[in-house]
């Protein structure tokens, strides 16, 4: 999209640029009092200018990232310089932690630890708003610088988090690289633990797409002529270092920090084959290179080699003037790596404060989200219980008047016999009798009489009144008001169900109909037993003979 939009603004570029095209164009508008047609050419000129101005800039930005890339080798101090400069014009993360990143790098060539750890933690100081391949390279970066620094405990948790990363990575190709790039680390983290053998068991593991990557195929090369030699097996060493400075002087742009690493440990193949001459004759060219560079490190290894090769030729001279040289160097390297490893735990707990204020933040925010969703569920489940209560309240009433229809007492089918457990003693022939009694009573409306009492009951059964209340009690498992009381809802309910007409009179009639004394006695009565009020009642009969005829009304049709 972007090629083809600088397309068409060349296009038109190519045709207004030139002065008198232009003047000429505005001024003939101008005249014939176009202004408006005036207004958008000058508008559109300006956004074409505008838009070529910003793709050029990106573009041009891009190009110097890469141009500083390719210097890393053999000037980085250059790279550090241009990189300082893309990152107070970059606004993109990524880019930003690219161009970070390669400043690191930079450093890392220079030996410079301190200020290398510092621009790997800016690389990652947006850390969440990166991409994931972005992430990865921040962590590998960090992981690496630290684990040369020896603080394994540190970089390990750095190249845990890099390897769950990886395995988030869509992409096949780059996430082998990734892959391949873990397993250089874990070679290296054997290396340093002098697990060479290990070491040189894992290098089976490559997959094939590391030839696709140049540059991380050297420093595969470069870790297996290490491994080797120290393995002593220095014909492939020698091999390795060999496809590596051939590799390094077909760069575009040669890396003397490259070269001068690969010399340096080339040289020890000479060494121990005792071939002093030429393991000097590598480690001047190496030294020669790594000053270009001004890596101190890389001064130290060779100064360091320099003098035991001369000790080993009996040249005392020289062993001892690269033997001081390396002393100095040492004593400095000393103090740069202790100046950097508290670098390195300054950086590790100024990350961890800002990890731990973001995800308190993300925790408060989560809380305050939850507390916000909590109070609005509340408001609305209490708006829903407010409005809804009354049809939970009616479906409740609905199950009432439901189950009213099942008979309100129990009425005793055959007469069981009983422990006594304390009961009266009751004849057989008494009980049958009482009982066949009492079924008549309740299939006549006596019970309706308001000055039915028990008293009266047994009178008009020729029995006592201990007698019958035990029956009663015994066979309805109810006490005689109860039991009048049931027996006066059932006979009311039956009339409302059976004659319409009773629906449409007033409670107090219902009330004395069927025996009590007042409107309020029935209606405390009705609801104790039944579980709703008269008035509920009557309303949900009206609703069910509604429907009915509007079934009947349906059917009809």
């Amino acid at each position: 999209m972007t090629t083809l939009l600088l397309e068409y603004f060349n296009y038109w570029f190519s045709i207004l640029k030139t002065d008198t095209f232009v003047v000429y164009l505005l001024t003939g508008m101008y005249k014939r009092g176009n202004l408006f047609v005036c207004f958008f050419i000058s508008a559109f000129l300006c956004c074409a200018f505008s838009c070529q101005f910003a793709f050029a800039q990106a573009s041009n930005r891009d190009e110097i990232f890469l141009k500083a890339k390719e210097l890393l080798g053999n000037n980085p101090d250059e790279t550090i310089k241009v990189g300082q400069h893309l990152v107070s014009l970059e606004d993109n993360h990524s880019k930003i932690s690219a161009v970070k990143r390669l400043v690191s790098e930079a450093y890392l060539v220079k030996g410079d630890y301190h200020n290398a750890l510092v621009y790997a933690f800016e690389a990652g100081y947006d850390f969440e708003r990166l991409a994931i391949e972005d992430k990865i390279e921040v962590l590998l970066l960090k992981s690496s610088i630290l684990f040369d620094l020896s603080l394994d405990a540190q970089a390990n948790t750095y190249l845990k988090q890099a390897e769950d990363y990886v395995g988030m990575v869509e992409n096949s190709s780059l996430k082998d690289d990734f892959e391949n790039n873990l397993l250089l680390h874990e070679i290296m983290v054997l290396v340093r633990k002098q697990n060479f053998s290990k070491s040189a068991v894992l290098f089976n593991d490559t997959n094939a797409f590391l030839d696709k990557n140049v540059d991380l195929k050297q420093e595969f090369n470069i870790a297996k002529g290490f491994v080797f030699l120290n393995l002593k097996q220095l014909d492939s060493a020698r091999i390795y270092f060999d496809k590596a400075l051939d590799f390094s002087s077909k760069r575009k742009t040669e890396s003397f920090f490259e070269k001068s690493v690969v010399l340096a440990e080339k040289s020890k193949v000479f060494f121990v084959e005792k071939n002093h001459q030429q393991a000097i004759a590598l480690l001047n060219e190496s030294l020669n290179l790594a000053k270009k560079i001004n890596n101190v490190p890389l001064f130290r290894l060779v100064n360091k080699q320099l003098s035991v090769n001369y000790l080993a030729l009996n040249d005392k001279p020289n062993y001892q003037l690269y033997n001081n040289e390396f002393l100095v160097l040492d004593g400095k390297l000393e103090e740069m790596e202790e100046e950097s490893i508290n670098s390195a735990f300054n950086l590790i707990s100024e990350e961890y404060d800002r990890n731990f204020v973001v995800e308190e933040n993300k925790a408060k925010n989560k809380l305050y989200i939850f507390l916000v969703g909590t109070v609005l569920l509340m408001v609305i489940s209490i708006a829903f219980y407010l409005k809804n209560s009354w049809k939970r309240k009616r479906l409740n009433e609905i199950i009432k008047y439901l189950e009213i229809s099942k008979n309100l007492f129990h009425k005793p089918a055959t007469i069981e016999v009983k422990p006594s457990d304390k009961r009266m003693f009751i004849p057989i022939e008494t009980e049958q009798l009482l009982l066949a009694k009492l079924k008549r009573f309740e299939q006549s409306t006596r019970f309706t009489s308001n000055d039915i009492s028990l008293a009266t009951l047994a009178s008009q059964f020729d029995t006592n009144t201990k007698y019958l209340s035990e029956i009663i009690n015994k066979h309805y498992e109810d006490n005689f008001n109860t039991y009048i009381n049931k027996l006066r809802i059932n006979f009311i309910i039956e009339k409302l169900k059976s004659d319409p007409n009773y629906i449409h009179y007033k409670i107090s009639y219902l009330a004395e109909k069927c025996g009590f004394s007042s409107h309020s006695s029935f209606a405390t009565v009705f609801k104790a037993i039944t579980g709703i009020t008269p008035a509920t009642f009557i309303e949900l009969l009206k609703e069910d003979l509604d429907k009915e005829k509007e079934e009947e009304v349906l059917d009809e049709m």
